[in-house]
């Protein structure tokens, strides 16, 4: 009941707590019936007012949303400061990409691991593109596979296709089966690329079984 929700939320923003504000942003920001950007943002002004990191983040996502990058860096910059973890990662794709900065490959670098090692899923999984790429650092299989594996575990479809990438394209020990394994995960999980590898693969394999 988002109306109840609203009305006990409103009471204890009332009384000081910042993070019933911060709830409050995130509803108009995200539910259906009450999405509404102008009254999202008010909360999370407010929030952040009161000393709410996370209204920080949140606040700089809509700014991202609307193109207003450099607005959005400031806000990601101070949240990373309190300690969020999520800034992080926002912040080094900005840097990575040049939104509302200079590209830093060496600071997005830098921020792409401290997300990652706080346990950011695309933050590692982007680790590993730089270590797999050589990009800003010198190309590292066995550490791009580290980061992409951590980034697989916790869900995530590109980080397991690329891994499937790399038991079928021989950076690891060519095992097609593994592969197959690694591209169904990644399909499962929303990543419809896969979906060309694994008719090939099966193909293959199937070829491979008749002439033996």
């Amino acid at each position: 009941d988002i109306d109840k929700a609203i009305k006990f939320l409103e009471k204890a923003q009332g009384q000081g707590s910042a993070y019933a504000c911060f709830l409050l942003g995130k509803i108009y920001q995200f539910d259906k019936e009450k999405k509404n950007r102008f009254t999202a943002s008010g909360y999370y002004v407010w929030a952040i007012e009161m000393g709410s990191t996370e209204a920080k983040r949140y606040r700089a996502d809509i700014y991202m949303e609307s193109g207003e990058y450099k607005d959005a860096l400031d806000l990601y910059v101070k949240a990373i400061k309190e300690g969020c973890v999520e800034s992080a990662y926002n912040a080094a794709n900005m840097f990575e990409y040049g939104r509302g900065c200079e590209i830093n490959d060496e600071l997005a670098f830098s921020l792409y691991k401290y997300a990652a090692e706080n346990g950011v899923m695309m933050a590692q999984h982007n680790l590993g593109a730089f270590y797999y790429n050589a990009k800003f650092v010198e190309k590292d299989i066995s550490k791009a596979f580290k980061w992409y594996l951590k980034a697989a575990a916790q869900g995530s479809g590109m980080s397991q296709h690329t891994i499937g990438l790399m038991y079928f394209n021989g950076d690891l020990p060519q095992d097609l089966e593994v592969a197959l394994q690694w591209f169904k995960k990644s399909q499962e999980n929303g990543y419809k690329q896969s979906g060309m590898y694994i008719q090939d693969i099966e193909q293959m394999l199937n070829k491979t079984y008749i002439e033996h």
